[in-house]
């Protein structure tokens, strides 16, 4: 979005601390190598309870404390829940979970809300996902239909620190697949994160043609899925994210959603028939952005790396 990549350097990225940086293991050559951290010690032993952030259908997310006064975020996860519920043949929502963890682990950056450790208590029915703690909060509530919108500096700020994100997390060949401004955190350093990777996928690489696979179910968020996935067709995954940015700098500017609609088929026929309305975009590099990464054929749209570059 005008200027994304040029601005970065000016951010003063050397200073970890303040960029929210989430200390990893070593790199090997260009490509990261990072593993999740599993544990079956008991939780108590390492952090100390502090407050409810949160509930979803299968567990909460509480704020926890550690023993050295660092503070973290800790999704708590219903076990019995999650392995019952199968989301194909041979996985089930646990699969699914411990997934979401290693996603991000092995897509480790600094725009990307850190994972510390999977924690399975070998006695008990819950496990626990041990994250960064992201003091602001989500970029936009869940419940609003509408928001101020964003300065132009910061909507850029944003979108520049998703597309880097999502620069490393297709490096890994992992698929977001839920890129939308409610999962976009703020950390207190002012540093924004991609989060919620329960929807990502990995896709595998032909090492013939250096070609990925596609991705054979649909998006998370129906708002913000691409044209191409709205019929349950295959699709490049990677593209489907950059749409899904797209979208999200389009709220940010506008205040407001491009597609709303009652219930996910309504609001894919919406997707399917109407082009996001960029009559309202004054600025000329953003109009020409938006253009470029919400172009209908995911051929012709910008990778995650030109989007950052752009």
């Amino acid at each position: 979005m005008g200027q994304c990549a040029s601005n970065a350097a000016s951010k003063g990225d050397d200073d970890d601390s303040r960029r929210g940086v989430v200390s990893t293991s070593a790199d090997d050559g260009d490509t990261k190598k990072r593993s999740l951290i599993k544990t079956t010690q008991p939780l108590s032993a390492r952090y100390a309870y502090v407050d409810k952030l949160g509930h979803g259908a299968f567990g909460e997310v509480y704020k926890y404390q550690t023993t050295t006064g660092g503070v973290v975020a800790v999704k708590a996860l219903d076990k019995q829940k999650l392995s019952r519920i199968r989301t194909s043949s041979h996985r089930t929502m646990m699969d699914d979970a411990i997934d979401e963890a290693e996603f991000m682990a092995v897509c480790a950056d600094e725009h990307v809300v850190g994972v510390y450790e999977w924690c399975e208590e070998a006695r008990g029915d819950t496990a626990y996902i041990v994250m960064e703690f992201c003091e602001r909060g989500a970029l936009v509530s869940d419940d609003a239909d509408r928001f101020e919108p964003f300065e132009d500096s910061r909507a850029k700020a944003v979108i520049r620190d998703i597309c880097s994100a999502l620069v490393v997390c297709h490096a890994q060949g992992v698929v977001h697949y839920d890129v939308k401004p409610q999962n976009v955190l703020v950390h207190a350093s002012g540093a924004y994160k991609l989060g919620d990777f329960g929807s990502a996928k990995r896709v595998e690489k032909n090492v013939q043609d250096g070609t990925y696979a596609l991705v054979r179910t649909t998006p998370g968020t129906p708002a913000f899925t691409a044209p191409e996935c709205c019929e349950g067709e295959p699709c490049d995954g990677f593209k489907a994210d950059v749409w899904s940015v797209g979208v999200t700098a389009h709220a940010l500017v506008t205040g407001s959603y491009a597609y709303q609609a009652e219930g996910a088929w309504n609001t894919y026929q919406l997707i399917l028939s109407q082009d996001v309305d960029l009559s309202q975009i004054s600025d000329e590099q953003c109009r020409d952005f938006l253009a470029k990464v919400l172009d209908r054929d995911p051929a012709k749209r910008l990778t995650a790396q030109q989007a950052l570059e752009h």
